[in-house]
């Protein structure tokens, strides 16, 4: 599962690692918190008969749009941005769609990005709600949730020297990257920056792989930074 903010986060950061990762057969979820049509629109507001939910619209359309070119199932909660607000209702909304997806794998934001609130909102939500869709099974003799692996993106490429975030992990993303180049365009009429940037981090990401991580061959990647310590009898 890939647990965005707004509605462009998960293809920016996780796009790439999602769509290898359906490729391989696995079943890919992105929910959506919101749609970013107050922060992250600037361009549609630009229009003065533009309302929150014309924006909204645009940014679903082209979102959905995304997903298809990506082949990954994609859900938006419409819970409000900048601020969103997570209330007990809206934690439950995340405990359900964990427990009734049960994923072995978690894609979300940086657990520290007070630059973007709503980012560090939907990180702190999905850990939490990770261990309430457990503790949820339990009650319900269900049987077990198994403790899913939550790996954190990046934060925006112009915030992160003050984000203190350092990737421990890099997903190679060469085979697919056309593809998310495809998805990335269809945000250029409410996020034409963004476009221009993440381009460029993907090949940044693919140097550090191929001279850090010892990866050959890696033009592109996506970088995380694990949650959880990685536990075993050797190290891999």
């Amino acid at each position: 599962m890939v647990f965005g903010a707004h509605a462009a986060d998960w293809c920016f950061r996780a796009g790439g690692t999602a769509t290898r990762y359906r490729q391989a057969g696995a079943q890919v979820k992105v929910v959506c918190a919101t749609f970013g049509e107050r922060g992250e629109s600037a361009p549609q507001w630009a229009n003065p008969e533009a309302t929150v939910e014309s924006v909204k619209a645009i940014r679903r359309a082209e979102s959905q749009r995304a997903a298809d070119i990506l082949g990954v199932e994609i859900e938006f909660l419409d819970l409000d941005d900048n601020p969103l607000v997570i209330d007990a209702q809206r934690m439950q909304l995340y405990v359900d769609r964990i427990r009734d997806f049960r994923p072995d794998i978690i894609l979300t934001h940086w657990n520290y990005e007070p630059t973007n609130r709503d980012h560090q909102t939907v990180s702190e939500t999905v850990v939490r709600a990770t261990s309430l869709a457990r503790v949820a099974a339990v009650q319900a003799r269900e049987g077990g949730i198994g403790r899913a692996r939550i790996f954190l993106f990046e934060p925006d490429v112009m915030a992160q020297p003050i984000l203190g975030f350092a990737p421990d992990t890099y997903i190679d993303i060469t085979p697919v990257w056309d593809l998310k180049i495809e998805a990335l365009e269809c945000y250029r009429p409410t996020q034409p920056g963004l476009l221009e940037r993440w381009p460029e981090r993907g090949q940044l990401r693919g140097v550090e792989a191929r001279a850090i991580g010892g990866m050959p061959g890696c033009q592109y990647a996506e970088a995380f930074r694990r949650f959880q310590p990685y536990a075993g009898e050797y190290f891999v």
